[in-house]
């Protein structure tokens, strides 16, 4: 459901009101560009992907009916870059190191450390699933969409998106060593 706000947004976006343009931007650009590198592997390539996709958002505002919020409409516009770049070449994804998302200030930094070797080995097993299975994860648990937004945005029914995120669950459990099983659990265990 979205917001005055937003729809505020939308209206001074549509006319090209540069200061909403940077609002938008502002708004979403850093879930873009987590979700952006959780699919893709590669800082740079987020980057890129999100760049793209602000720009196509601009060009083909006028398109943007209010069906769903911005934030689902402009994360639709980011898959479908990321699927043409999985289909213009074979993907090959790169871990890296980048901020928990989740991460504060005043955490202990020996905690902080292994936090992000944890989010790093889970990361890498992240990309062992194929682009769908990723996709669903992704929208998912990091995003905390729920199922009819992860439907529309990937344009399947609610049926599939749970059948993804089974089968991506399922996959992650069984290469998950025994020192994340904590995390895979509460993964599976999250229902809508």
């Amino acid at each position: 459901m979205k917001s005055e706000r937003e729809e505020t947004w939308v209206d001074a976006f549509k006319k090209g009101e540069p200061r909403s343009i940077e609002k938008v931007i502002t708004v979403y650009g850093t879930p873009l560009l987590r979700s952006a590198f959780l699919l893709c592997g590669s800082e740079v390539e987020a980057h890129d992907m999100v760049q793209e996709t602000f720009l196509q958002a601009i060009k083909s505002i006028h398109k943007f009916k209010g069906k769903s919020s911005l934030f689902t409409w402009l994360y639709g516009i980011l898959l479908n870059i990321f699927r043409q770049q999985i289909r213009k070449r074979r993907y090959s994804a790169f871990p890296g190191d980048f901020g928990d998302k989740n991460s504060k200030s005043g955490i202990n930094p020996e905690h902080n450390l292994e936090r992000k070797r944890e989010f790093s080995r889970v990361y890498s097993m992240i990309q062992t699933l194929s682009p769908h299975h990723r996709e669903a994860l992704i929208l998912r648990y990091y995003e905390g969409l729920k199922i009819t937004e992860i439907a529309e945005i990937a344009r399947v029914s609610k049926g599939t998106v749970k059948s993804r995120l089974h089968y991506a669950t399922e996959a992650l459990r069984k290469i998950m060593p025994s020192d994340l099983k904590h995390l895979g659990h509460s993964i599976a265990n999250n229902k809508e």
